[in-house]
C-alpha cells in the first residue's frame, strides 16, 4: 500500500519525501482547502524532489463549477505542469446539479496526458458518489480520492469499502481526509493500494518580532507566525505499520 501526502508548501513537500512517502500531492490555500501551487514551487518541487509528484489544479476556494476563464487558467497550468516534469494533477469539476462534469473532465484529461490524473474530494460532494465514480470511469483518470461522502474516513469507511469493490478492479479508490494512526490498518486489510495523510501539525516560527495587529491569518484557525509540516514520526510509524503488521483497525 502507497502512500501521499499532501503539501502546502516546499519545505513540507522535501520533508514527506525525505520520510519515505510514496508521492508528494504539492498545493496551496490550506484553508480553502487546496489550491494550484505557485510556479515557483511546482518548479524547486521538482528539482528538489525524486519521488513523484502530483499537482492540485483548483483556481480558486469555493464551489467547483468554473468559468471559460477559470478553465484556461486550468488548462494553463496542467500544461505548465508537464512541461516541467510533474508525473500527475489533481482536478475536480462538478455541474451545478452536483454531478461530475464529465465534458470538462474529459477535456482536461485530454490535456494532462500522458500525465496521471486523481479526481478528488470533490466526489464527496457529489448527489450520488456511486453515480460518480461511474462518471469518472468513463474518463482517463486514474483514481478517486475520498473519504466517502462524509467530512472524515472514519465516517465515510463503509463507502469507501463498497467503491473499492465496486470499482476497485478499474480505478484506483484512495481514501483521504482523516486516514491515522488508529485507522490506516483497515484500508490495508481490505485491499486499497494507496492512502492519502497528511500528518500536518504546526510549527512555531523563529520571528522574534510579533506584532499583535495586523493579524493576518484567519482568526481562531491560523497563528501569522506559524506554519505547518508534516510529523515525521507519523510516516513513520504508517510506513512501518504497512509493511509488517496485518489485522483492521476500524
Amino acid at each position: 500500500m502507497k502512500i501521499e501526502i499532501p503539501v502546502f508548501n516546499i519545505e513540507s513537500a522535501i520533508l514527506a519525501a525525505k520520510n519515505g512517502a510514496d508521492r508528494i500531492e504539492l498545493c496551496s490555500g490550506l484553508v480553502g482547502g487546496g489550491v494550484t501551487p505557485s510556479k515557483g514551487a511546482v518548479d524547486i518541487a521538482r528539482k528538489k524532489i525524486d519521488i513523484p509528484i502530483h499537482v492540485m489544479v483548483r483556481p480558486r476556494e469555493g464551489d467547483f463549477l468554473y468559468s471559460e476563464t477559470e478553465i484556461e487558467v486550468m488548462k494553463n497550468d496542467i500544461i505548465y505542469s508537464k512541461q516541467v516534469g510533474i508525473d500527475g494533477v489533481v482536478i475536480g469539476c462538478l455541474t451545478p446539479q452536483g454531478k461530475v462534469d464529465v465534458d470538462l473532465l474529459n477535456y482536461l484529461c485530454d490535456i494532462a496526458y500522458p500525465m496521471q490524473v486523481t479526481f478528488h474530494r470533490v466526489i464527496d460532494k457529489t448527489v450520488d458518489i456511486f453515480e460518480a465514480a461511474e462518471s469518472v470511469l468513463s474518463t482517463s483518470c486514474t483514481r478517486i480520492l475520498t473519504s466517502g461522502g462524509y467530512n472524515t474516513v472514519t465516517k465515510g469507511i463503509s463507502n469507501i469499502e463498497k467503491l473499492h469493490n465496486l470499482f476497485g478492479d478499474k480505478i484506483i479508490i484512495m481514501p483521504g481526509g482523516g486516514v491515522n494512526v488508529d485507522n490506516y490498518l483497515f484500508f490495508k486489510d481490505i485491499g486499497i493500494k494507496e492512502i492519502h495523510f497528511s500528518a500536518r501539525h504546526e510549527v512555531d516560527g523563529k520571528m522574534v518580532h510579533r506584532p499583535t495587529e495586523p493579524d493576518f491569518g484567519l482568526a481562531g484557525y491560523f497563528d501569522d507566525y506559524c506554519y505547518t509540516l508534516p510529523k515525521e514520526s507519523v510516516i513513520k510509524t504508517i510506513l512501518e505499520g504497512i509493511n509488517t503488521k496485518t489485522g483492521s483497525s476500524k
